[in-house]
């Protein structure tokens, strides 16, 4: 009985230092004071006045932090369940990104955590709490998901939970339509972004027609917009298109909420993913935007949403007409809406087939399925690539760039050489000055963003250049492999860190751009550019819920990410299989991500996995209580 007091003595001294420690990481700032010399004349003493001038918050608001979090730790502590090392180690993991993270706001470099004694303590320090956070946050969503939602999910309805439960499918779509559609009608005709444009002028043959953009989603956009044109004009056809996305994305939404209801899952996740649904902008404020990301990511939950009615019913999924129908348009959508899409699909569909041999294996199903499973990924996908190839072959598309598969390359050689140019060989300088524009990569390069240095790739080079370049790529590397990560963090970390907002949305519908090009596209003989009163003031209110309490953190990739992380770890401390199945596909997208061009200021990139997670925390908890799901 002592030893057992003594370690739960133990345990509460550790929480309070790592309070502690964690009031002072969430206090610090990582700009490097300046110091004048008689402060700097001892390394302690330069640490002691170094923390002095970096603390930003009063004692007394550190104060309340530290019981804050050492009251929260304390009252946690006895609600743990799941001890493992695991977590810990990805808690520094991810606070480590963190602390990169910090550094990159300042001036898109690492100096700032390691260039005084002062700088180190403060990141070491930083590591440690901020760490202890992510894992005790961990701790309370694991508590919450497996205790507390069970709880909840049998206290008494509230009056839109039952109308909810009565019209699942109904009852979501209605609302999420009223919820809209007062921001289609201010957005009238619609508002647009500069790839949709290019897509347009595409279309309609003022461009060079090329496959950088899916070529369905365009011919589908122009085909929309000409029948608008007959009927009216060239902006009619803009807001039938929005009104067709609006009717897809609240049909698709409304669908994933009605098999939430299926899966039993909890009122406060069904009411909450509505809420979400309506009010977070990433939803309202993009529905009435002509993006190619739209129509994909609501694809890709629709992809999501019968993987989990797939891996629920069993071989009954074959039977089923509706699924079969749905799983067809589903996969079809993702491979036709998005270039990338195949990358997420293709890896997975060999990760699924695996599934159901190894389930054959073990005598968990009939040898049967597994042909069933292969028509099931084959069929789509081989029509989708048919409709592809038609629509190249009649719309006389070209190939697209290799530049797109080269973003993350070409990010790494533009730091090197705007770090390390004095050490680039004249053999290195004339193999990238075959691809790149060698002389402007420093000025051109964005930490944040690839397509200024790919904007420079040379498309006439030849096979032999392409490959004389990844040859150097590769030997510099091996120079300077932390140039390699300091461009791939410092462009990709917004990932997992969810301080910074990415509050991008468009709230205009021509560009300056393309002032001269629109008279002569068909339907758009007048075209005004102009604020309007009603639209910046809705844009405000948008912009406005990316910074407040609770929706802000809502609108996060990195929360989102890190939500994912923390519940793949229980999924395998909990041996729910299936659910580390269905999150493949989101894992997949952020390694998209990672290798795109962007993600700071372009969110949309990120939607698969944000639209998702409902969908996926539904299946979980689904999971956990060994439910079976009704049949359609």
């Amino acid at each position: 009985m002592k030893k057992i007091r003594r370690t739960e003595r133990q345990q509460q001294i550790l929480i309070l230092v790592f309070s502690y420690i964690a009031a002072i990481a969430l206090s610090v700032t990582f700009n490097e004071p300046t110091l004048s010399e008689n402060r700097i004349v001892s390394v302690v003493g330069e640490v002691f006045w170094n923390l002095k001038a970096s603390l930003r918050n009063t004692s007394m608001q550190s104060t309340l932090l530290f019981f804050c979090l050492a009251g929260a730790g304390l009252w946690l502590e006895k609600k743990k369940e799941l001890r493992t090392c695991v977590l810990p180690i990805v808690s520094i993991f991810i606070a480590i990104i963190w602390l990169m993270g910090e550094s990159f706001r300042i001036d898109d470099t690492l100096d700032n955590i390691h260039s005084s004694d002062g700088q180190v303590i403060k990141s070491i320090i930083y590591v440690i709490g901020i760490a202890w956070i992510i894992n005790e946050a961990a701790h309370l969503l694991l508590w919450f998901l497996h205790r507390k939602s069970v709880e909840l999910s049998v206290t008494e309805k509230s009056k839109i939970g039952i109308i909810y439960d009565k019209h699942p499918f109904a009852a979501p779509l209605i609302t999420l339509i009223i919820g809209w559609l007062h921001h289609i009608i201010i957005a009238y005709p619609g508002y647009a972004c500069l790839d949709s444009w290019n897509q347009l002028i595409q279309f309609y043959g003022e461009k060079r027609f090329t496959s950088h953009h899916p070529p369905a989603h365009t011919v589908l956009m122009g085909l929309i917009l000409q029948i608008g044109t007959v009927l009216k004009d060239g902006e009619f056809g803009i807001f039938l298109f929005i009104l067709f996305q609006m009717t897809v994305c609240a049909l698709v939404l409304a669908y994933t909420f009605y098999t939430m209801k299926k899966l039993g899952a909890p009122q406060w996740l069904k009411i909450l993913s509505l809420v979400i649904g309506i009010l977070l902008p990433y939803y309202s404020a993009y529905v009435n935007v002509l993006l190619k990301d739209n129509l994909y990511s609501y694809i890709f939950l629709l992809f999501m949403t019968e993987l989990v009615y797939l891996l629920t019913m069993g071989a009954e999924y074959f039977k089923s007409k509706i699924h079969l129908f749905l799983w067809f348009i589903s996969v079809s959508g993702v491979l036709l809406f998005r270039n990338n899409g195949k990358y997420v699909l293709y890896p997975f569909i060999i990760v699924l087939l695996g599934y159901y041999f190894i389930r054959i294996l073990r005598k968990k199903e009939n040898k049967a399925i597994l042909g069933k499973a292969i028509i099931l990924m084959m069929v789509p996908v081989l029509c989708s690539n048919a409709v592809n190839g038609a629509l190249i072959s009649r719309c006389n598309i070209e190939k697209g760039s290799i530049r797109e598969a080269l973003s993350i390359a070409f990010q790494q050689t533009a730091r090197y050489v705007s770090m390390y140019g004095d050490e680039v060989t004249e053999e290195e300088k004339e193999a990238i000055s075959a691809i790149l524009d060698y002389e402007n990569l420093p000025e051109n390069y964005d930490p944040r963003i690839s397509d200024p240095v790919k904007s420079t790739f040379n498309d006439n080079s030849t096979q032999k250049e392409l490959i004389n370049y990844l040859l150097v790529w590769l030997k510099q590397f091996f120079k300077h492999p932390l140039v390699y990560v300091e461009a791939t963090m410092n462009q990709n970390y917004y990932i997992l860190y969810p301080i910074v907002e990415n509050d991008r949305i468009y709230y205009q519908t021509y560009y300056e751009h393309y002032k001269t090009i629109y008279p002569e596209l068909e339907g758009f003989q007048e075209v005004v550019i102009e604020d309007d009163e009603i639209q910046t003031t809705d844009a405000g209110f948008q912009k406005l819920l990316f910074s407040v309490p609770v929706i802000g953190l809502l609108c996060s990739l990195g929360f989102y990410n890190l939500v994912l992380i923390a519940v793949f770890i229980f999924a395998i401390y909990k041996k729910t299989f299936q659910w580390i199945l269905l999150s493949i596909p989101l894992i997949l997208s952020n390694a998209i991500i990672v290798l795109a061009p962007v993600i700071q200021g372009h969110p949309r990139y990120a939607f698969p996995i944000i639209y998702s997670m409902p969908i996926v925390i539904a299946y979980y908890l689904y999971l956990l209580k060994g439910k079976q799901v009704q049949e359609i």
